[in-house]
């Protein structure tokens, strides 16, 4: 993993953002190729990990756990939310604010753990990377010292992975 953050499609910020609102204000239709991603990778060896939940624009749910110290090794949950739920999902996005945010991170140490929250609508692919704590976040459902709109959309993509880990 690299120590900076690679940022492909750091230009779509913006035209992204303007696809989530019309996405959120419902004057667009969430199709498949709209996608919203949730990541936490990194880890040292032998305790790395790697989470990731995508959710497509069609209703379309994945969660795919991959944990060094799982005994199996991992795990993968899918399933599929209704067209309102999306919308929701999108409204919070734009409410949060987070692709108004233009930094991505900064560097980061080799085997730390990063989180990243990305839109992909097809063509083009937005990536927030950030630096997160997985023991506290899943420990306390806290993020503290993530900026406001981090804090946000880190604890609605939580209580997604929470939902469908419990089997909601």
């Amino acid at each position: 993993m690299p120590s900076r953050p690679q940022r492909p499609g750091a230009g779509a910020r913006l035209p992204l953002l303007e696809t989530a609102r019309a996405l959120a204000a419902r004057k667009e239709r969430p199709a498949a190729r709209h996608r919203l991603i949730y990541q936490i990778v990194g880890g040292p060896p032998g305790k790395r990990i790697e989470r990731t939940l995508t959710i497509g624009g069609s209703g379309a749910v994945t969660l795919e756990i991959k944990d060094d110290l799982l005994p199996d090794g991992g795990r993968r949950v899918a399933t599929r939310i209704a067209r309102s739920q999306i919308e929701g999902l999108f409204r919070e996005l734009v409410e949060s604010r987070l692709f108004e945010n233009v930094e991505s991170g900064g560097g980061f140490l080799p085997d730390s753990t990063i989180g990243i929250i990305g839109f992909d609508d097809g063509t083009q692919t937005f990536r927030y990377y950030f630096s997160i704590d997985v023991d506290a976040v899943e420990r306390t459902q806290q993020t503290r010292d993530l900026n406001p709109s981090l804090q946000r959309m880190t604890a609605v993509f939580e209580s997604v992975v929470d939902g469908l880990l419990a089997g909601k």
